[in-house]
């Protein structure tokens, strides 16, 4: 859903949109702090061109100066009043706080610089109007500024739907589900069906203990061993139960083993003399590897979940499941095709998650009217 906030084309013109904002909406019942009365607010919202590099560095300077002494400033003040006058302030300035720690850098001589894009947060706030929005890509189409809507649905109704903001990976929207069911305390569904943004082990484990073993996810299991096909994947080996031995294509077995540094797996290792002169060589190994290296095979803690989702997807119950994923195609045109759910009426996550829960009532609506119609003509 888009946003129909626009984002800015700035951190400059972020922080001075911000600065802005939190002039306005400063109550009357407070006095204003002189740091805020002196504000140039008509040069914070509209501030000149710059033409050079060292043009736009100075505005940066000062824009985030004047942005950290307001902070320094209107913190303490705001700390101390009612819950009803802190609220709306106590956004903005947390907003002012994140542009600065994410977008900017300084160094020890005090110059501030823009951080480089693989250097900021996952989630960047990118407009002063709608501060829970965030770009959302999807492969082949631009990208989209606003909120991430998901849905959950049988074949005969809509069962949830949670706005997200936009950033967020389609990997944990089934997590998003099941609190929302939780939290209005209805029954949880046995199958979860989505696509392979859910197959990973961990994503299903987290399901399992969320669910408290009441839900299963169904996906497709992501392919790994790289991005060449032709060569084994962590399915070709073989581990025991207590996972202290691998055995590999060629019925190799390794019992070197190695505690994964962020404890969520384990390394096996097979030597290089262990693998000298085999026939899969060329087929478990990176052409460019090193023939005297070792070769590792990496199992997580949650390689159970993908075995037993192997197991359950090559099942009668499993394919039939598998091939019902398409019924969610249809509730997804509908909803914006008919309820303008490609774009969001109003800024905010709030607005957007009330907007998707009247679409999807009406919806839900329309599906009891036409199985009523159907029933009476039966």
């Amino acid at each position: 859903m888009a946003s129909p906030a626009a984002p800015t084309v700035s951190v400059i013109h972020l922080l001075g949109h911000l600065l802005v904002r939190l002039v306005a909406a400063w109550p009357a019942s407070i006095p204003m702090p002189a740091v805020l009365v002196v504000l140039d607010l008509p040069l914070l919202r509209h501030p000149p061109r710059w033409r050079t590099a060292d043009e736009r560095q100075q505005r940066l300077q000062i824009v985030v100066a004047t942005a950290q002494q307001v902070l320094a400033t209107v913190t303490p003040v705001v700390a101390t009043r009612s819950d009803s006058e802190r609220a709306p302030l106590h956004v903005l300035v947390q907003a002012i706080r994140k542009v600065i720690a994410d977008e900017t850098a300084t160094d020890t001589t005090g110059r501030i610089t823009e951080r480089p894009s693989d250097d900021k947060g996952t989630y960047r706030c990118q407009s002063a109007v709608d501060l829970q929005a965030s770009f959302r890509k999807h492969e082949g189409s631009v990208a989209t500024f606003g909120v991430n809507a998901v849905i959950s649905t049988t074949a005969r109704r809509i069962r949830a739907c949670v706005a997200l903001t936009g950033s967020t990976p389609d990997s944990e929207t089934p997590t998003a589900v099941v609190r929302q069911l939780q939290a209005a305390q209805v029954p949880l569904p046995p199958y979860l069906i989505m696509d392979q943004a859910a197959g990973p082990g961990p994503k299903r484990a987290q399901i399992d203990v969320l669910s408290d073993g009441q839900t299963q996810m169904v996906a497709l299991i992501p392919a790994s061993g790289g991005s060449d096909p032709r060569r084994f994947n962590l399915a070709d080996f073989q581990f025991n139960r207590t996972q202290t031995s691998c055995t590999c294509p060629n019925g190799v077995v390794s019992t070197r083993v190695y505690a994964h540094g962020s404890n969520d797996g384990v390394f096996f290792r097979f030597l290089a003399r262990q693998c000298r002169d085999c026939l899969f060589w060329a087929q478990c190994r990176d052409p460019d590897a090193n023939p005297k290296g070792h070769r590792t095979v990496f199992i997580s803690t949650s390689h159970a979940y993908l075995r037993a989702a192997d197991a359950f997807n090559h099942s009668e119950l499993g394919q039939q499941l598998l091939k019902a994923r398409w019924r969610v195609e249809p509730t997804i045109a509908w909803l914006v095709r008919y309820h303008g759910c490609r774009q969001a009426r109003r800024v905010g996550l709030v607005a957007a998650q009330f907007q998707l829960y009247q679409a999807c009532a009406v919806r839900n609506l329309l599906m009891w009217l036409s199985r009523r119609k159907r029933q009476a003509h039966s």
